[in-house]
């Protein structure tokens, strides 16, 4: 009977120990398994902080200028922030023959959103005129439409798309048309040219010509 009895303890104590060693061998496991995730997702919230860093780096690193008037290929182009009048222009396919690009400070350094335009040598000679009338030729860009400021009239040779439509009859299509047409054929040498374009016939000039230059 007392051999069965330690029989029976034996037993129990043996699967006590079992059962003890199974749970510490899971604990363990789980120690691990935590150790092994924890470096894993650290890694992955790095990675991701550099890939934004980097794009907004990138982001400021490009500005957009719009380059237009008498180049080859008018439109907005990205340049490298810190690029120079003289880039935006080359990436724009270059200046045409008639134009007067020497009126225009190439070593200014462009800035994002910038409206770059290039005037012809008529256009520039017509600044260099108004200029020295006020005493002296001015440096830098021409302004987008210097006879408005100064007449009160709007320069079709020089205005932009929101200064020829404040003109009577004249909304986004025609004044876009204008612009087109500057820049393919050249500045207008007569506001009467005007009618040159499709959509502005004696009614619509009729309307703007007293409000109108080159």
């Amino acid at each position: 009977m007392k051999y069965m009895i330690m029989q029976i303890l034996f037993i129990c104590g043996c699967i006590i120990c079992f059962a003890l060693t199974g749970c510490g061998a899971d604990r363990s496991a789980g120690i691990i398994d935590i150790q092994a995730e924890g470096p894993s997702e650290t890694k992955d919230e790095k990675n991701t902080e550099d890939a934004e860093d980097k794009a907004e780096e990138q982001t400021q690193s490009v500005v957009a200028v719009y380059v237009c008037g008498h180049v080859n290929r008018p439109g907005v182009y990205e340049l490298a922030s810190g690029s120079r009048v003289c880039d935006a222009i080359e990436a724009a396919g270059g200046v045409k023959e008639k134009a007067d690009a020497e009126i225009i400070n190439q070593a200014e350094t462009v800035s994002d959103g910038m409206r770059l335009y290039i005037p012809s040598r008529d256009e520039a000679s017509n600044v260099d005129r108004m200029s020295q009338g006020a005493g002296g030729r001015s440096s830098g860009s021409v302004p987008p439409a210097v006879n408005s400021q100064d007449s009160g009239l709007v320069n079709i040779n020089q205005a932009d798309r929101e200064e020829l439509m404040q003109l009577s009859g004249i909304g986004e299509s025609k004044a876009d048309s204008i612009i087109r047409y500057r820049e393919e054929n050249g500045p207008f040498s007569k506001i009467e040219e005007i009618m040159n374009i499709r959509g502005i016939k004696e009614g619509v000039f009729d309307q703007i010509k007293d409000s109108i230059t080159v």
